[in-house]
């Protein structure tokens, strides 16, 4: 008969302590994307979705992954920015935990080669912000992390709340910091627009400036937005113009370094480098009026944009003329806060709904031919993300397309099932589309 083996407390205990440091563990910062299984109802429009527009005829591949590192108990996990393809060859995404006064941002590498997903800059931490709850720290990144002719990843912080950005939180405006993919360091480089967070960044290759609309902090001495060019070379900030529009949240820029945004009067204002001022132009923005996102100029210099309620229309940055294409889909929210131009310049990439209830629609992604109007769904995302990961896609702010458009990233907002608090929000995830060569060459 086997011998009975005496468990000592001391075992117990040493077994009880282990346990309790491996729970105490701080979550992983690196997740792998996994490829979801092709399903019918991608090419399926939900009931009730009808209307002049096509569908693709074969599915994309679907890579899936949630943000590592969002920890339970935040105030709401939630991605606010524009992202990035690199060229390096990954894509670059940011989110944020809402908090104020003092928040936590992220910013992480997506990898469809080796099918990752790292976190790869903590802003709290390469900013060297001191761990003091009381004191102002960025729980967002609004704006665009966006990549300069040196190879840096350019960003800057945002606030989680206007209200906690007055002198008692010490704040003086958000830090740019440069991430380095080389080295994977990022560094700051200190407070460029005093007082003020930026929502809306673009880089111009021209000026090797970055450009920014920015909103005012409570200490600001103003209460207006600002159109703020900072120059790259001399790292000093060469225009701060406070602006007349308010809910400024896109630029168009040409190719010269020129840029337009809206003035709140339904129309657009032009930046000029060479003068470096700000004037008001005639144009005028279809829809409701308001500039939402706009593409990179196409080799003719042509731009593609969305107005706030979905118009989407032509830009031509030679001409400042204007022409109107279509609505941006047959039905739901077309709320859109970001878009991109294929390589080519025929295809327009873009996901309605962006702050919430993109699945009203199945979470369509709507790829525009310029050319024709016609508006394709690549894919209704939602009803197989749900099945195959119990995850509700909410909407997105961020997405990228690959050098030669056969892949698109899109980091969504959402909540896993059974919902949460807030159904469209509180977990953050990325998907990669791998869009069929046949859906984007007619072949």
């Amino acid at each position: 008969m086997p011998s009975r083996r005496r468990i000592s407390v001391a075992t117990i205990l040493l077994a009880f302590l282990t346990t309790a440091v491996s729970a105490a563990e701080p979550p992983s910062k690196a997740a792998k994307l996994e490829r979801l299984p092709s399903s019918p109802s991608l090419l399926k429009a939900p009931a009730g979705v009808t209307g002049d527009f096509d569908v693709a005829k074969t599915s994309p591949a679907i890579d899936f992954a949630v943000f590592p590192n969002q920890w339970e108990g935040a105030r709401l996990w939630s991605s606010w920015g524009d992202s990035l393809f690199a060229s390096d060859g990954k894509f670059y995404a940011s989110i944020g935990d809402h908090a104020a006064p003092h928040g936590t941002a992220y910013v992480y590498a997506i990898d469809p080669k080796t099918k990752t997903v790292n976190l790869v800059a903590d802003y709290n931490q390469a900013a060297g912000l001191p761990d003091d709850k009381s004191k102002y720290a960025p729980g967002k990144i609004h704006g665009a992390l966006v990549q300069a002719k040196d190879g840096g990843i350019y960003f800057f912080g945002y606030r989680g709340s206007v209200r906690k950005t007055g002198k008692e939180t010490g704040y003086k405006g958000d830090w740019l910091l440069r991430y380095d993919p080389k080295t994977g360091t990022t560094a700051n480089l200190g407070i460029a627009v005093p007082f003020h967070s930026v929502p809306v960044l673009e880089y111009v290759a021209k000026t090797n400036s970055l450009y920014g609309l920015t909103v005012p902090g409570k200490t600001a001495p103003d209460e207006a937005f600002h159109f703020a060019r900072y120059d790259l070379g001399t790292r000093k900030l060469i225009l701060n113009q406070p602006l007349k529009g308010r809910g400024l949240r896109a630029i168009i820029v040409a190719k010269d370094g020129r840029a337009w945004f809206t003035n709140g009067n339904g129309g657009l204002d032009r930046y000029d480098p060479a003068s470096n001022k700000v004037q008001k132009t005639s144009v005028k923005v279809p829809g409701d009026g308001a500039l939402r996102a706009a593409s990179r100029p196409d080799k003719n210099g042509v731009a593609y944009c969305l107005s706030k309620d979905g118009a989407v229309f032509s830009f031509d940055t030679r001409t400042e003329k204007v022409k109107e294409i279509t609505k941006a889909f047959v039905a739901g929210r077309l709320y859109i806060a970001t878009c991109r131009l294929d390589p080519t310049g025929r295809y327009l990439y873009y996901i309605p709904g962006a702050h919430g209830k993109s699945s009203q629609t199945g979470t369509p992604v709507i790829q525009l031919d310029v050319k024709t109007g016609r508006r394709k769904v690549i894919a209704f995302l939602n009803e197989h993300v749900r099945k195959t990961k119990n995850y509700n896609l909410g909407g997105t702010y961020g997405i990228a397309l690959n050098a030669d458009g056969s892949q698109l990233c899109i980091n969504f907002n959402g909540s896993k099932l059974p919902l949460q608090r807030k159904p469209d929000f509180g977990l953050c995830a990325t998907v990669v589309l791998h869009i069929p060569a046949s859906e984007r060459t007619g072949k």
